[in-house]
């Protein structure tokens, strides 16, 4: 169902939608949806998606990339969405920027019955040279890296009395890409830029001169290593 010419993250996500319920007339919720990165499969194999973020910078992005979707300026924990509205609801390296559990009980909010929750983050595979050089330059520039976001875990998840059927799936995932993409990747996570006090040139400027020194001029492709862990849920039928 999903053209994987388009993937951002793993093709076993969108696949695990598939089994859980994503159907060709599905309604999307992009729950702190940032830039896109996440729904950007769903929109271009024609899914009805809403994007909800209050980071108007990376939201004023989905607008520019992705047109045909819709983007509402609003926080992820009160989205102002009707209940019972929506038939799918994502959310992907974003929820431990806004109390979890607030953000649980919105999409099972706006989920109708028997609708589709999953949330997925990224993290990093220990001894990954892109990673430690992230890290470094973060250093340089005066602020800690920040983690992946699972430091507190999935508790908010499993306490959510408005879904059923909870599953914690991990993932791995290889991907390559340009040394330039890994660069604009990282400045545009809201963490980089708000510990970056909105003036990430200067991280940018050196982690591209760190990356170029260990790892070559031509802007080379590099591998990265992930796990992606994977909670999902449904919202009950009765």
């Amino acid at each position: 169902m999903i053209d994987e010419r388009v993937l951002s993250y793993p093709s076993d996500i969108y696949d695990r939608l598939v089994d859980l319920g994503l159907h060709e007339h599905a309604s999307v919720v992009d729950l702190a949806c940032g830039t896109g990165r996440a729904s950007f499969p769903l929109i271009s194999n024609g899914f009805a998606v809403t994007g909800v973020d209050d980071a108007t910078t990376l939201l004023a992005r989905a607008k520019a990339d992705f047109p045909t979707a819709t983007w509402r300026d609003a926080s992820p924990e009160n989205t102002g969405l009707h209940s019972e509205s929506y038939d799918v609801v994502v959310s992907a390296d974003a929820l431990h920027r806004f109390n979890m559990q607030k953000c649980v009980d919105e999409a099972a909010r706006i989920l109708r019955p028997g609708g589709v929750f999953a949330a997925w983050w990224r993290s990093q595979m220990s001894e990954d040279p892109l990673s430690d050089e992230c890290i470094a330059t973060a250093k340089d520039c005066g602020f800690e890296w920040p983690s992946s976001g699972l430091v507190r875990g999935f508790r908010e998840f499993y306490a959510a009395p408005m879904l059923q059927y909870q599953v914690l799936r991990v993932i791995p995932w290889r991907t390559t890409s340009r040394l330039s993409e890994i660069v604009a990747d990282e400045i545009a996570r809201p963490e980089i830029i708000e510990r970056c006090k909105g003036g990430t040139d200067l991280y940018a400027k050196r982690l591209k001169k760190r990356l170029t020194t260990r790892f070559g001029e031509g802007n080379p492709y590099l591998g990265r290593a992930y796990l992606i862990y994977m909670y999902s849920g449904n919202r009950p039928t009765a």
